[in-house]
């Protein structure tokens, strides 16, 4: 008992040393972290007007996203992609392996990014000759987790973006994990592309997971969501 007693009270006494030892480590990586990046870098957390780029607008113009009604869907967390009162969203995309449609709001801060996936500014519209990218929240514990399973695509799987008067497909083809300041992947193309960027992993800003697909063709007789 004597020696059991003597185990238990070494274990609380390491408990707390070996959590200060852990948030020691975790403030040094942060502080030799790079500044982050005013296109790709975007604070889960952070009010929007803290964000990088809020100042000069790089970060986005803050529109609407989401939509209600029969184009409306849920995140995996229960944040549902619906828009703001009077904001109309400038399309919606569906990702037909989730069974998920979102309307895509007009930049990527963190007022756009809370109701659904938002448009980078900065990029073409889907469907014309260039990169059109999108960001879209992973989060966890409540929050808005619209791309969470992104990780799970595949070369081949489809993505649809409605327009009001049109419907365009877009064929999966790369589904990767690179750096947070990794701008080429919102580079423009040569050819129709869209370029999904969420981070990775969940919760963390560590990584970007990035979806890259090419326009197949416009979809015949599909009617865009209401």
């Amino acid at each position: 008992m004597g020696n059991l007693l003597l185990i238990l009270g070494a274990l609380l006494l390491l408990v707390p040393a070996a959590r200060h030892a852990y948030e020691e480590l975790a403030y040094r990586r942060q502080a030799e972290m790079p500044p982050p990046s005013p296109v790709m870098m975007f604070d889960e957390t952070a009010p929007a007007e803290e964000r990088p780029g809020a100042a000069d607008g790089t970060a986005g113009t803050g529109g609407g996203a989401g939509a209600t009604g029969p184009g409306a869907a849920t995140a995996p967390d229960g944040g549902a992609g619906s828009a703001a009162a009077g904001v109309t969203p400038l399309y919606h995309i569906a990702i037909p392996r989730f069974g998920v449609t979102y309307a895509v709001g007009d930049g990527v801060d963190n007022a756009v990014l809370e109701q659904g996936p938002g448009h980078y500014p900065q990029t073409v519209l889907p469907g014309e000759v260039g990169n059109a990218a999108l960001a879209g929240h992973r989060t966890l514990r409540g929050r808005p987790s619209f791309f969470y399973h992104l990780d799970r695509l595949e070369p081949g799987d489809l993505l649809l973006v409605h327009y009001p008067d049109r419907s365009l497909t877009f064929v999966v083809e790369r589904v990767f994990v690179t750096d947070p300041y990794d701008l080429s992947v919102i580079d423009p193309t040569d050819q129709p592309t869209l370029t999904l960027t969420t981070c990775d992993p969940p919760g963390s800003d560590e990584m970007r997971l990035i979806v890259q697909a090419r326009l197949q063709s416009p979809l015949v007789g599909m009617a865009p969501p209401n």
